[in-house]
């Protein structure tokens, strides 16, 4: 099953789950309130705010379905506050990081250490040396690096 359908089934369960005993009400009697219980109960599970925003997103989808075909008249979630950014921030994986994720890694993922070392060092390189990352060049190098493996 490819990835992104299944995380809009599992959003949609647990909305639904979020819903109780409601889950079976007709689609129109679903109000913004019950999209920022969902919110809520997710924010307070300890997901972060970009993941119970895409969340929220997600569920917009299927609302602006049934409005478009005339089934409710409006879209609950998007009356929606998304929560504010929480600045997460995500780093690329340290050297250290790296090789413990390798000693446990199958075959298929070992061919990829050495193109994943040299990203990583030229980060902490650039890191160390006061310079911002020049993700740009990693990406062209990273795909000219795989066009010739």
């Amino acid at each position: 099953m490819d990835c992104v359908p299944w995380r809009y089934e599992r959003i949609i369960a647990d909305f639904l789950d979020s819903l109780g005993s409601r889950a079976e009400i007709d689609l129109g009697h679903i109000a913004p309130k019950d999209i920022e219980g969902f919110r809520d109960k997710e924010s307070a599970a300890g997901k972060t705010a970009s993941s119970v925003n895409a969340a929220i997103k997600a569920l917009q989808v299927p609302f602006n379905v049934t409005r478009r075909q005339a089934i409710i008249s409006t879209n609950p979630a998007e009356a929606v506050r998304l929560l504010p950014s929480d600045g997460e921030e995500r780093m690329p994986f340290t050297t250290d990081q790296l090789d413990s994720l390798m000693k446990t890694a199958d075959v298929e993922w070992k061919g990829s250490r050495d193109r994943a070392e040299r990203r990583c060092a030229g980060y902490e390189w650039d890191q160390r040396h006061g310079r911002e990352p020049d993700h740009e060049h990693w990406q062209r190098d990273q795909f000219q690096r795989n066009r010739h493996d």
